[in-house]
């Protein structure tokens, strides 16, 4: 579907959109840990899993997205706790996509690996976190990827006729955990992790800004990371600085997010209602919504002019960057994300992850 519209003195017109490729669903906002490093602990409002009803809706309209390549199951609850996972992620390997899930582990045990084995999982994404102390920004579950890991080795042998999902892990960057990275990573690829995906530490309270690394150094720190692990392991690693190019993701990639509601998000960051703590910018967070499947399908939702025109200034950086913005000390319009000093609505002009200080797998 086309769609005009004015930016200044300009007429944009967009003949035909590209097809959505990357879809994301929070199958499940709530969750079965409180991780002190989670920006989940700042949402506001009620985090709960998807319906039925919004599930059924979500899984009819999977086959009517001709240009998907990859649903990821994730979002910011823990998406094995939903009773109908495995219903989503056959849906996905059906309408022919790479199916990926983001879990915290606890739940991934030798049945119900061997359940997600069978209905075509591609990927199972683990969080893990490199610090092996009693630390209070760690992970409660630090050791529960090497179990999974032995779990799928065992499938692997014990069901050869499946084709067992590749291990991937994620870990929440600390000042804390980085001296014990590159041995933790070491360790995970020689247990069967095949990728492995670094995030700085996004503050829920002011109190972890000492702990995060975002805006704070160089690349050099993971220094004694890639002397151990490059070339060894596949692996994605954020910045650590500002620099001038912007890249979101989101848009670039051809995804948006389905919150565990029905409500269409065209990222995580504007998922749910919440508070950024820093580090240079404390801030609130307003959920955006384009539609919601109980009313709009998907595709249409995608198709829809104001949606287009959103990814057509997000991909082209018409906004201002406020974390390198000489005036931001007193800005009222960085209370929170509903507007910028361009006029933007919303604003992503204080995004990091559009800086890669953040990253989502």
């Amino acid at each position: 579907m086309s769609a005009t519209f004015s930016i200044a003195d300009s007429v944009i017109t967009i003949r035909e959109p590209r097809p959505l490729a990357k879809l994301y669903v929070e199958i499940n906002a709530d969750c079965n840990l409180d991780c002190p490093m989670c920006f989940r602990r700042t949402f506001t409002g009620a985090l709960l899993p998807m319906s039925d009803v919004t599930l059924d809706l979500v899984i009819q309209q999977l086959s009517g997205l001709p240009g998907l390549q990859q649903l990821v199951i994730a979002g910011i609850g823990e998406p094995l706790m939903h009773p109908r996972i495995l219903e989503l992620v056959r849906a996905g390997a059906d309408a022919g996509a790479k199916v990926w899930v983001q879990t915290n582990g606890v739940f991934a045990t030798s049945e119900m690996l061997l359940k997600l084995a069978k209905a075509g999982l591609d990927v199972l994404v683990v969080s893990h976190d490199a610090d092996t102390s009693d630390h209070a920004v760690g992970h409660p579950t630090r050791d529960v990827i090497f179990r999974v890991a032995a779990r799928l080795r065992e499938l692997r042998t014990s069901h050869p006729e499946c084709t067992c999902p590749r291990l991937a892990m994620e870990t929440v960057l600390t000042a804390h955990n980085l001296p014990m990275l590159a041995e933790s990573v070491a360790r995970a690829r020689d247990a069967g992790v095949s990728e492995v995906v670094l995030t700085n530490l996004l503050p829920t309270e002011a109190e972890q800004n000492s702990e995060t690394l975002a805006l704070r150094g160089y690349d050099e720190m993971l220094n004694d990371f890639l002397v151990e692990v490059e070339h060894r392991v596949q692996f994605r690693k954020p910045r650590f600085q500002l620099q001038t190019e912007r890249h979101c993701d989101f848009v670039e990639r051809r995804a948006l997010v389905i919150r565990s509601d029905g409500a269409v998000a065209p990222c995580y960051r504007f998922l749910h209602d919440g508070y950024e703590a820093g580090p240079e910018i404390q801030q609130e967070l307003k959920a955006v919504s384009f539609g919601n499947v109980h009313e709009t399908s998907i595709d249409a939702v995608w198709q829809s002019s104001r949606y287009q025109e959103f990814r057509f200034r997000v991909g082209n950086w018409l906004f201002p960057s406020c974390p390198d913005c000489t005036f931001r000390g007193g800005c009222s319009f960085l209370d929170d994300t509903s507007a910028d000093c361009w006029g933007n609505e919303p604003s992503c002009a204080s995004c990091l992850w559009s800086r890669q200080i953040y990253l989502c797998p």
